[in-house]
């Protein structure tokens, strides 16, 4: 498994709930960008990976891509949406078996453009990310409806690391995410890549998404 498997509790569900309402409201959608040449790590594989942000990811991708993500879906039990972008200008969501519906998109895969997350996630929208920060940007997004100045806090340290990261980094932990190498290795292969990874992973498992 390319992530870590979260532990389960044995105590009683909802037991560590923050017993409060959020302080921010988190009113956007995360979309997941998978550009083509994912695919040629396996559409199967992606669909694992896109399976441990959420049962129910809303991705942006091209028609090739989508018929191979749609083809491998149920074989990881994910039931996934898929952005649209319209001639005419506009978007939908579209999933099979359910009626498309109009959506405003923010396009957020420029990587210079990471600081603007948070103030993103409170408006009505879809919040298109890169894949390769997909976790982490997941993990952040929960953390900001309970605590904005530790929200605040992981986006700079995201920031950091990825300004780090070089060409071979982004191979190595592309690697990595599809269990090529093991993520033990990272730290002593690359101290530019580590940090990214360690947020990472830290992040995954600490701040599981609600589904």
């Amino acid at each position: 498994m390319p992530m870590p498997p979260r532990f389960q509790p044995s105590c009683p569900p909802d037991a560590h709930k923050v017993m409060r309402d959020p302080e921010n409201k988190v009113a956007a959608a995360l979309c997941v960008r998978v550009e083509d040449k994912e695919l040629e790590n396996g559409p199967r594989e992606i669909c694992e990976l896109l399976g441990a942000f959420s049962k129910n990811p809303i991705i942006s991708c091209s028609d090739d891509a989508r018929l191979k993500i749609e083809g491998n879906a149920a074989g990881e039990e994910i039931m996934p949406a898929f952005l649209k972008i319209l001639e005419g200008g506009g978007a939908v969501i579209s999933q099979t078996g359910h009626p498309d519906h109009g959506v405003k998109v923010c396009d957020l895969t420029d990587e210079s453009k990471a600081r603007l997350f948070l103030d993103e996630l409170l408006k009505d929208q879809v919040v298109v990310i890169p894949m390769a920060s997909m976790y982490i940007l997941r993990s952040i997004s929960t953390v900001y409806a309970w605590d904005k100045l530790l929200a605040q806090q992981f986006l700079r340290q995201y920031e950091d690391a990825l300004n780090k990261l070089t060409a071979p980094d982004r191979t190595l932990l592309e690697d990595v995410r599809y269990g090529r190498v093991d993520a033990l290795k990272v730290k002593e292969l690359s101290a530019t890549a580590y940090p990214f990874l360690k947020l990472e992973r830290k992040l995954f498992l600490q701040y599981p998404s609600e589904d």
